[in-house]
């Protein structure tokens, strides 16, 4: 959990109270496109959460992305609930990234065992700037997205599970305090293959999740 004491701090945790140290628990992460999620979903990956089969270099999902699944939440949700089933069977703590997870989560939160969720946060203004966007066009991507984090804030209140609220900026700049405060709220220890997290976190270009992948592979 987050260290008050600590020169540098990455992450939020909200309703910590409601953690749960050991048992079944179900990780959710999510926040805006290209918002990060890929960075701190490759983390939990990296601490030994299962996060799915058929994983990208974004550590998404198929399964779990609405938007591929292509029809109404409803019928989506209806679907993914026997797919979860199936995860509960099949791991203690297991979990799963969709940057867009506010829509659907209300529906299935009461599915999820101990959830857990994960929320991240990235500045839009060095974003627009990246994208060289004009001053209109920058002006409407950032109302979009500051409305997008505000949505994603509400359902975190509304929900009242346990969430961890990541600053982007502030874990690819801190990435080892990050996994101590990610992996203190998930109630697992920090592997002994840290730098490789800390590698795959580095910013620049998605990563092949490969090497990740195998220690979940390997005994503990």
């Amino acid at each position: 959990m987050a260290n008050p004491s600590s020169r540098f701090l990455t992450s939020l945790p909200m309703f910590p109270e409601r953690c749960a140290k050991t048992g079944p628990r179900t990780v959710v992460c999510f926040g805006t496109a290209r918002g990060g999620t890929s960075m701190v979903a490759g983390a939990i990956l990296g601490l030994g959460v299962p996060m799915g089969d058929r994983l990208g270099r974004n550590i998404e999902d198929p399964v779990f992305n609405l938007d591929w699944h292509g029809g109404p939440v409803d019928r989506f949700v209806s679907d993914v609930r026997a797919k979860i089933a199936t995860r509960n069977a099949a791991h203690s703590i297991w979990g799963w990234k969709f940057p867009f997870a506010q829509r659907y989560l209300d529906h299935l939160i009461d599915d999820l065992r101990a959830p857990h969720l994960v929320c991240v946060y990235r500045d839009p203004v060095p974003m627009a700037l990246r994208s060289k966007l004009g001053p209109n066009s920058a002006a409407k991507f950032i109302a979009g997205r500051l409305r997008a984090q505000v949505r994603n804030a509400a359902m975190v209140e509304r929900l009242g599970a346990p969430c961890l609220m990541v600053s982007y900026e502030k874990a690819s700049a801190q990435p080892v305090v990050f996994l101590r405060e990610l992996a203190g709220f998930l109630g697992i220890r920090v592997p002994d293959h840290r730098d490789e997290i800390v590698d795959f976190m580095t910013p620049g270009n998605y990563k092949d999740p490969d090497g990740l992948l195998a220690h979940l592979s390997q005994p503990a």
